[in-house]
């Protein structure tokens, strides 16, 4: 049986994202607020549909406001509900993300109304051994680690579009992108190293569950590259995180070999593999 998510089913929901930490993150973060009746952040909150049987929960979709599903199933039974598909046409998702078998079974159980697609191969790192990273992250003489929403990005548009069009197929316009910024509910922190007023490369921990902080948007200017500014921003996340009693995580794709070695230098290891399917429906 498919049902919506509701209140009886959050203990049966909150085991399964346990049994499957780094392929619910998303789920995990969109439960522990429910739990604690917050209001749910705007861009990750959503619908969550629930394989069942019995008491217990088989699969899971979530179907954030951005347009993502994320799959996570445990058995097929949940490709045997009707409902499932109905699910998928009255939601419209543009992009599929799981487990990366599991997404090529939704990519099979779909194919027939798929207008045209797109696969990219992701990974889950998450730094479990805590030991390598416990020095104070050092920041190359002449810059300055500080809060993003202190910028003047007025005044650094560039950089916000250098970022946008690095992250995104359709680039924001700068005053949608300064309204971003200045929701400070979006991001756990977001950080910036910048230099007489210029910023020069920035991260951002993009949410964080009771255990887990998802770092993201990891940016340098090329000009600045090679410098060790990734590193340092790295680091600084790592300690603000594991000073929140969490481990620090993220989502890479499988081709930027760069940012891997980087992050298994600082001791991350891969802990599931993931598939992004973007999707075009009929």
């Amino acid at each position: 049986m498919l049902v919506q998510f509701n209140h009886q089913w959050l203990e049966a929901v909150w085991q399964y994202c346990h049994r499957h930490t780094y392929e619910t993150l998303e789920v995990t973060y969109y439960l522990m607020r429910f739990r604690m009746g917050a209001q749910p952040v705007s861009k990750r909150d959503g619908n969550l549909y629930l394989s069942v049987e019995g008491d217990t929960v088989n699969g899971i979709a979530f179907f954030n406001v951005k347009g993502v599903l994320f799959i996570s199933y445990e058995t097929e039974a949940i490709f045997q509900k009707v409902d499932f598909l109905k699910a998928i046409h009255r939601e419209q998702p543009r992009q599929i993300r799981g487990q990366r078998q599991q997404v090529s079974r939704i990519f099979t159980f779909l194919q027939r109304i798929l207008k045209d697609y797109a696969f990219h191969n992701m990974q889950v790192m998450a730094l479990l051994d805590k030991s390598p990273t416990l020095s104070a992250p050092s920041i190359p003489e002449g810059l300055e680690l500080v809060d993003a929403y202190t910028i003047d990005w007025l005044a650094n548009g560039k950089f916000l579009l250098a970022v946008e069009q690095h992250f995104r197929a359709h680039t924001l316009t700068i005053n949608n992108l300064r309204h971003k910024i200045h929701q400070r509910q979006e991001f756990e922190f977001y950080w910036v190293l910048s230099a007489a007023e210029r910023v020069r490369a920035q991260i951002i921990a993009e949410f964080a569950t009771d255990h887990t902080c998802v770092i993201g948007g990891l940016y340098v200017l090329p000009s600045e590259r090679g410098h060790g500014l990734a590193k340092s921003l790295c680091l600084a996340s790592i300690q603000e995180i594991l000073r929140a009693n969490k481990t620090p995580a993220l989502y890479v794709a499988d081709d930027n070999k760069e940012a891997i070695e980087l992050y298994q230098r600082l001791g991350f290891t891969r802990q599931a593999e993931m598939l992004d399917l973007n999707i075009k429906l009929q």
